[in-house]
């Protein structure tokens, strides 16, 4: 097996674990009463996020095949793979441990429940949305394993779609829990500590 075979495995390893345990997720969420809902129709924030979910998987999977749409590449050096490799491992870790913390308070889609709980530990101690975090790290490291310029796309369509997606529940977020919320807004970052 050639070095770029391996990284394509592991980043298809670490695109179907992202799915997967957003999978096991839903699965394990009980279902409550809604009390809060966003205004964005339900259908196209699922579009956006099987979008984005799907681009990911399509990327690494046509870049193997050598798709001539998705064959463009940049020439990076080993070293930068392998940098791309340990961020997909530290992106699948992240989303794991944030939907742990989030536990029954994990939505698909921008809802509050009845019983629903602000989580302020964690990887949300600092952090407001390092779900999305670990989504940008997977793709980016998925972009610098297989070294595609398709990646980019990817990245830059995610960061957009989840920037987004992450005001709705904020927004949704402060009016259910008012000053509690934005006493925790004021002491965290968005995505990224120190930056956003």
């Amino acid at each position: 097996m050639s070095f770029d075979q391996a990284m394509y495995w592991m980043s298809l390893a670490s695109g179907l674990a992202v799915v997967g345990i957003q999978a096991i997720a839903k699965a394990k969420r009980k279902p409550g009463k809604i009390v809060a809902m966003s205004t964005v129709h339900p259908l196209r924030e699922k579009v956006l996020k099987v979008c984005s979910i799907c681009g990911l998987l399509m990327v690494a999977f046509l870049s193997y095949r050598r798709n001539p749409i998705l064959t463009l590449r940049f020439d990076i050096p080993v070293a930068i793979q392998l940098v791309g490799a340990v961020l997909n491992i530290v992106g699948v870790i992240i989303v794991l441990c944030s939907h742990l913390w989030l536990g029954k308070n994990w939505s698909g889609r921008v809802r509050i429940r009845a019983d629903h709980e602000l989580i302020t530990s964690g990887p949300f101690r600092c952090i407001r949305h390092p779900l999305y975090l670990g989504f940008f790290l997977v793709i980016v490291g998925i972009t610098l394993s297989l070294k595609t310029v398709a990646g980019i796309v990817i990245w830059l369509m995610a960061v957009v779609v989840y920037d987004i997606k992450a005001r709705q529940e904020e927004k949704l977020l402060t009016q259910y829990f008012g000053e509690k919320y934005r006493r925790y807004q004021a002491r965290t970052w968005r995505f990224i500590p120190y930056v956003y």
